[in-house]
């Protein structure tokens, strides 16, 4: 499980501990619903399905397109390419949501330490009671 991660990137530490438990012996197969559970980035997810997998004896299969990594996967490649174009597309877009809010004066990150994002909308920040006084007495 690697909540809050990315898919392109492979340092997660879920997908690492499970890399972790797979080098102890102790499982050799991995399940995934699909290619782009193991990842988005179309170089390294091919390499673990294709490659280091097997490489290592491993049995890996995502049941939800039929990848086998004991089979033939002759549409392998062309899923792999459309994993990695929906995780660049989807960063694009994003970029550009934050850009055109910045543009308009709103917030788009994070709030800083003593704020909070407003109840009825997400784009303006208000003083976090908790906080705020903390940040009143550090500026007086």
């Amino acid at each position: 499980m690697d909540d809050g991660y990315s898919g392109g990137n492979f340092e997660r530490l879920g997908f690492q501990a499970m890399l972790e438990h797979l080098a102890t012996g102790k499982a050799n197969t991995v399940i995934t619903k699909d290619l782009s559970r193991l990842g988005r980035d179309m170089t390294e997810a091919s390499y673990y399905a294709e490659r280091f997998f097997p490489e290592h004896d491993i049995h890996y299969r995502a049941p939800g397109i039929d990848f086998d990594s004991m089979g033939d996967n002759l549409m392998a490649p062309f899923q792999f390419a459309m994993n990695d174009v929906y995780l660049r597309d989807t960063s694009r877009k994003i970029k550009q949501t934050l850009a055109m809010k910045r543009k308009k004066g709103k917030h788009a990150a994070c709030p800083p330490y003593g704020y909070k994002k407003a109840e009825r909308t997400t784009d303006q920040l208000v003083p976090d009671e908790n906080t705020a006084p903390i940040v009143r007495q550090i500026f007086a």
